[in-house]
């Protein structure tokens, strides 16, 4: 079977925005070993922002024990992450028509992940946003949503080619499980 056809610019988005999600589980699931005062703080020291922005990632949340909600979210994170280094394996090292697979399975749950955070935070009244200005408020929340969700959007739409492959890798798989289940007596 042909190898799956990669864009550059999907490829440096997996690299870059996964790279990104893990950070950002590391610093949840570090937690407070991640927090201001402790010795691996300059690794986050980008979060002095986002937890003033977003009451999730509050410090005094943490210490209340209210983020639970985060850290369960960070621990879904860790398959999004893999599923997307995977992909990133699969359609780069071993050329494997499975790539598109794990590539659609990342994105997919990266706008499932989005999903949740913005209905989390429509059904709770905004309450972990909404005390931001306008400005604070499109900065922390909508830009990276939209941007997200216009990103993967783009992908789902001009990749073709992974629909195809799709399509034919579960044609292969089913059509191997037949032969195994027709070669038994």
């Amino acid at each position: 079977m042909a190898p799956p056809k990669t864009y550059t610019w999907i490829s440096l988005w997996f690299l870059l925005s996964h790279t990104i999600d893990a950070w950002d589980i590391a610093y949840i699931l570090l937690r407070p070993h991640s927090l201001p005062g402790s010795q691996y703080r300059w690794i986050w020291k980008p979060y002095d922002d986002l937890e003033i922005i977003d009451k999730n990632y509050d410090v005094q949340r943490f210490y209340e024990g209210k983020s639970t909600g985060l850290a369960a979210k960070a621990v879904l994170s860790i398959a999004e992450v893999l599923s997307a280094v995977i992909y990133l394996y699969k359609a780069h090292v071993s050329k494997s028509s499975s790539a598109p697979l794990y590539g659609y399975t990342s994105a997919l749950a990266t706008i499932l992940k989005c999903a949740l955070w913005t209905l989390e935070e429509v059904y709770c009244g905004w309450c972990t946003v909404g005390h931001n200005d306008t400005d604070g408020f499109i900065r922390a929340f909508v830009g990276p949503m939209s941007y997200v969700v216009g990103i993967l959007s783009e992908k789902s739409y001009t990749d073709h080619e992974c629909t195809q492959d799709l399509d034919i890798t579960f044609y292969c798989v089913s059509m191997e499980v037949l032969e195994r289940h027709d070669s038994q007596p």
